[in-house]
């Protein structure tokens, strides 16, 4: 049977088909249930592409958020306690709630009945009320973030996805890291004016989205529809249909308009602003509204307010074992903030988890009293040594990385038995992948053995360092360590191995069929680059039949998972008609976008391209232009090459300018491109062969 994946200490199982467990997927990324083996209890695990977070702007600032995000603490919020990164993707561990979302729960019952809708939105309210007091916007409120836990006929509503969320107090100008397609994080149906013209952003873009998530609720759909293009139109520029909503009270139609101005400013002001018109129009309609008619307003003596404090929620009070499940998550959390997270590296830069020591040995606890006046001393017991082991690793490993895993693979082997000895390993190995780019060559050089010994012991992340590190100075090694890790389940090496042994790197000669069994694993495995990988061997034969299908097929899941390659090479393939398409540049220049939106920086050349040779109703040469300079910006040498082009040859309204082509041409050449390199080698222009990359 397969093991099931981790994630530093985090193992997400597998389900009876060999998938992972998977809890939802979005834009960003998708969210597993998944087991803390530190911690001995669930976590939903939310794993995040690493296209989101392309440059060191972007982590940085992701890395801010989440923090942020991780201080929020509150009965409305699905807490996040962890923050880590595997392969380079990052990920955050939150709060596992038993439940389900409003989404489904729709799907299944249908509309929500008035009052339960009104108490969902005060519930989320109060969510964001906390959110704001820490200056964070959640940017995408909508029914599949609204986990409804239910216990004794009685309900609480968890928001989720706050480790996501926007510091509304960021430093004007930085870049966003996490976009999706458009230019914005959110879903277009539930976003606020604001949020889809890529405006600042406070708490009342999220008051709109959750006034978008009351209309779902109680007519059972969103209030704008289409495509995508239209619902983002009707955002913007049209009235809510409330007329849909004519069976609803006046109170309510009234909460409805305020909450989706498009005006931001004549929205409710804050979180508290809405909690007290959302109570008051509870009050209301449990005190009998009449309806209203198309949204036209009750007369104000046919609904007279109670005099007497609204009575509360079906949530509010908890049962004893409500309370008992919330104490225990508490404790989960204290014990995962405070000591569960601890590193054994020093860092050049602030670590994702601040440093906290091994656990110290304590002697068992003294027996009873005896009933005697005079008690009886009890000696004190021997420290157990395994602790006083692993408490000396961590008092060296600051100083010396190296020693301190030697101790803790020996400690390992001589007690094979131990959780804690084998759990210290496994922890420094995750913190070492964590810190590998702030490790020095020594600091790489001397944990070699040490890592083989623990590579030996069957320790993935030992096995993946090597292969990553020994790539360069001993490839066969690195193939041999990777393929170690590989079989044993992990996707990252899988994915490694199949480019090691397509890239002629670590062994005699490149075996292409090994290298797409080891792609076909990892795709296996929901990984979006090992699909893309797939189907580029389907789309020239390397290692498989030739298979235009299978090659589209496995392009597209992995663009669907938003892999910006496959993205990219989508785009090429509608604007050329490839693997038995129809040309269609609306999609291409659709996916080429979204390539560029997501970091690919061939896509701005492509796109340019796109735009000079596209027909007169979508050509738009400035635009090209445009392209191609902010692809030059960027180091791209693609765009260095078509902008030469444009300069050699005066194409896109661009006066020609030899000189100034050449100089692109030589920068395109040296950084890789081969048809740079032709013009140069045509020209008999000289230029600096670049030094292949390690694949």
């Amino acid at each position: 049977m397969a093991e099931p994946v981790r994630f530093q200490h985090f193992e997400v199982p597998l389900c009876g088909d060999g998938s992972l467990h998977e809890l939802g997927r979005g834009a960003m990324g998708v969210t597993y249930k998944a087991f803390d083996t530190n911690l001995r209890c669930f976590v939903a695990l939310k794993v995040i592409n690493a296209a989101y977070l392309g440059n060191e702007t972007a982590r940085q600032r992701f890395l801010r958020e989440a923090r942020a995000a991780a201080a929020l603490r509150h009965p409305n919020v699905a807490a996040v306690f962890h923050l880590g990164e595997e392969g380079g993707d990052y990920f955050y561990a939150m709060e596992f709630v038993d439940g389900e979302t409003v989404e489904s729960m729709m799907k299944r019952e249908g509309a929500i009945a008035t009052t339960t809708a009104l108490e969902i939105v005060l519930q989320v309210s109060r969510a964001l009320g906390a959110a704001h007091k820490h200056g964070l916007v959640h940017r995408d409120i909508k029914p599949s973030n609204l986990m409804i836990v239910r216990e004794d006929g009685e309900f609480t509503v968890k928001v989720i996805d706050f480790g996501l969320a926007k510091n509304a107090g960021a430093t004007a100008g930085e870049e966003t890291p996490t976009l999706t397609i458009g230019g914005f994080l959110g879903t277009p149906h539930f976003a606020s004016p604001e949020q889809l013209e890529e405006r600042d952003l406070d708490v009342r873009s999220d008051i709109y989205s959750l006034g978008v998530t009351l209309y779902y609720m109680l007519a059972g759909r969103a209030p704008f529809s289409g495509s995508l293009a239209q619902v983002m139109s009707q955002h913007l520029h049209r009235e809510p249909p409330l007329e849909a909503l004519s069976n609803q009270p006046s109170q309510v139609i009234a909460l409805l308009k305020h909450m989706l101005a498009k005006d931001p400013g004549t929205r409710p002001p804050t979180p508290g602003d809405l909690r007290r018109e959302v109570e008051a129009c509870l009050a209301d309609v449990e005190a009998g509204c009449p309806p209203s008619k198309a949204g036209e307003p009750a007369p104000s003596d046919a609904c007279p307010r109670p005099a007497t404090v609204p009575p509360p929620l079906p949530g509010a009070k908890k049962s004893p074992r409500i309370a008992l499940l919330v104490a225990a998550t508490a404790l989960c959390l204290v014990i995962a903030l405070g000591g569960g997270a601890y590193y054994l590296l020093g860092s050049r830069g602030a670590p994702l988890h601040e440093p906290a020591p091994f656990p110290q040995p304590t002697a068992s606890p003294s027996p009873a009293a005896s009933p005697s006046p005079t008690p009886t001393p009890v000696p004190e017991e021997t420290p157990d040594p395994v602790s006083a082991a692993l408490v000396k690793a961590h008092e060296t490993a600051q100083s010396d990385p190296a020693a301190a895993l030697v101790s803790l693979v020996d400690l390992q082997k001589s007690h094979p038995g131990r959780e804690d000895a084998k759990g210290a390993v496994a922890e420094f190995l995750s913190a070492t992948r964590e810190r590998r780019g702030s490790l020095t060559p020594g600091q790489i050089a001397a944990l070699r053995k040490p890592l083989e010994a623990a590579a030996a012991l069957d320790f993935v992340d030992a096995q993946i360092l090597l292969g990553e590190e020994l790539r360069e100075s001993d490839p066969e090694d690195a193939l041999k360590w990777t393929l170690a890790a590989a079989n044993n389940d992990s996707s990252d090496a899988m994915l490694l191995a199949g480019l090691m042994l397509s890239n002629d790197l670590g062994s005699e000669k490149k075996n292409p069929r090994e290298a797409a069994k080891w792609f076909q694993r990892a795709a296996g495995r929901n990984d979006p680059r090992a699909m893309f990988a797939l189907g580029e061997c389907y789309q020239l034969g390397k290692g498989v039949a030739q298979d235009q299908k299978l090659a589209l097929d496995w392009i597209t899941k992995a663009a669907e998972l938003k892999e910006v390659n496959a993205l990219n090479r989508l785009g090429d393939i509608y604007t050329k008609g490839l693997l038995g398409v129809k040309p269609d540049l609306k999609k291409a220049f659709a996916y080429f976008s979204s390539a560029k939106d997501l970091g690919c920086l061939d896509a701005y050349g492509n796109l340019g391209a796109l735009y000079i040779t596209a027909p007169p109703d979508m050509k738009d040469e400035k635009m090209a232009v445009d392209l191609f300079r902010q692809g030059i910006e960027k180091n791209n040498p693609l765009s260095m090459r078509f902008y030469a082009m444009c300069l050699e040859q005066g194409l896109a309204g661009t006066p020609v300018d030899k000189a100034a082509a050449q100089k692109l041409y030589v920068r395109a050449a040296e950084k890789g491109d081969a048809k740079s390199q032709d013009w140069c080698r045509q020209h008999q222009v000289p230029f600096t062969e670049p030094v292949r990359p390690p694949q």
